[in-house]
């Protein structure tokens, strides 16, 4: 009975964390996924995608995972600005669109913070990116209270984004995940302009007024590639 109950845990430990759809120790988790793709390439569950294959937001589908009225898709750099140195911009937001009621996939997705891409810094390993469904109990997707006058077209408000509270104040919920990892191996940064309804980021945003040198290096550099459209992170 006992060597039973042992084995029926030891599977359990075993299986338990590869139903995870989110990364290891990431809150908040989910067993659900939902299907996202960089043009052919899948992504599963924490697998490396190359960098050159992320420059253009992906497509997804949801099919019938969530039934909610509308949707929105967060994608999130969980290791910015340089990981297991240095992850005090963390997380960082890439992308968040919303789908009206009724819809499942990428096809009537509107931005709401356009899309761009990763470019983690040469020499630092892989980031891990989070892209979660949440589902909207409203017909119609709002920015929550609190979020209403952001328009996430400066890095500054895309860095740190508080997921929790912005999921509390917009009475959502997770309906599902997926995530992947990329990794830059070359000091070319790719060019990772969003879709057409993206709009060009201002590249007025401060530096944060205290933070440390390697902060504020970094901080520079984000605002000298705002003017492209990209992130180094």
């Amino acid at each position: 009975m006992k060597l039973a109950v042992l084995s029926t845990v030891a599977s359990l430990a075993i299986v338990g964390p590869t139903m995870a759809q989110t990364p290891p120790g990431f809150s908040p988790a989910t067993t659900k996924t939902f299907t996202v793709k960089f043009g052919n390439t899948a992504v599963t569950a924490g697998n490396a995608i190359k960098l050159e294959d992320t420059a253009v937001a992906p497509s997804f589908d949801f099919g019938d995972v969530s039934s909610s009225s509308a949707h929105v898709v967060a994608m999130l750099d969980l290791d910015a600005p340089m990981g297991d140195a240095d992850r005090s911009y963390s997380p960082l937001l890439h992308w968040m669109a919303s789908i009206p009621s009724g819809d499942k996939s990428s096809a009537t997705a509107k931005d709401v913070a356009p899309y761009a891409g990763p470019q983690p810094p040469v020499g630092y390993g892989p980031h891990r990116y989070v892209l979660l469904l949440l589902a909207d109990p409203s017909a119609e997707f709002h920015l929550p209270s609190g979020f209403e006058n952001q328009t996430y077209a400066d890095v500054t408000s895309r860095l740190l984004f508080p997921l929790e509270k912005f999921i509390a104040a917009g009475n959502f919920q997770v309906a599902a995940a997926n995530w992947f990892t990329t990794e830059n191996t070359t000091a070319t940064p790719t060019n990772s302009t969003g879709p057409s309804n993206s709009s060009s980021p201002s590249t007025s945003a401060p530096v944060t007024a205290g933070a440390s040198g390697l902060q504020a290096a970094v901080a520079g550099v984000l605002l000298a590639l705002m003017s492209l459209q990209i992130f180094h992170l």
